[in-house]
C-alpha cells in the first residue's frame, strides 16, 4: 500500500471563483498543478515496497499565503483583490514537506509561475475568441 496526501490542485483554465475561499487569507497554502498529480500517480504505481505515506505538493515555488494565491489569480482575471472573500478560521492547508515523495516520485516539475503563465495564455485566448 501506498498513501498519497494530495493538497489542493490548482488546474490553469479558467474558472469562476469559489464564493469563500478555503483558506484564511495569512494562511499558509501550497497547492500543485494538475499535470504533476498525474504524474505522483503514475509514479506510486511503480513502486514495490509497501508502507510509504507521501504528502503530494507543488514544492517551494508553492509555498505562498491565501492572499497571495488569490491575489495573482484575480490579477490575471481582471477582478479586483477586494471582491475576495476567505474563511475566518484556517482551513486544512499548510505548507508540506515533500523531500522524500519528490525523491521517490519525481513530481514537481511544474513551478507555481509555470502555472500563471499557462493561465494567462488561457485567458488570453479567451479574449481572443
Amino acid at each position: 500500500v501506498v498513501i498519497l496526501r494530495i493538497s489542493g490542485i490548482s488546474v490553469s483554465s479558467i474558472q469562476s471563483p469559489p464564493e469563500v475561499w478555503p483558506f484564511t487569507a495569512d494562511q499558509r497554502i501550497e497547492f500543485i498543478h494538475r499535470d504533476d498529480v498525474v504524474t505522483a500517480l503514475c509514479s506510486a504505481v511503480g513502486i514495490e515496497q509497501s508502507g510509504h505515506v507521501f504528502n503530494i505538493t507543488g514544492g517551494p515555488s508553492w509555498r505562498t499565503t491565501g492572499r497571495g494565491y488569490v491575489k495573482d489569480y484575480y490579477d490575471l482575471l481582471g477582478v479586483p483583490f477586494e471582491e475576495a472573500r476567505f474563511l475566518e478560521h484556517p482551513g486544512g492547508y499548510d505548507w508540506y514537506d515533500t523531500e522524500e515523495s519528490q525523491c521517490i516520485l519525481r513530481y514537481q516539475k511544474t513551478p507555481y509561475q509555470t502555472y500563471l503563465n499557462q493561465l494567462r495564455s488561457e485567458i488570453e485566448e479567451l479574449m481572443r475568441g
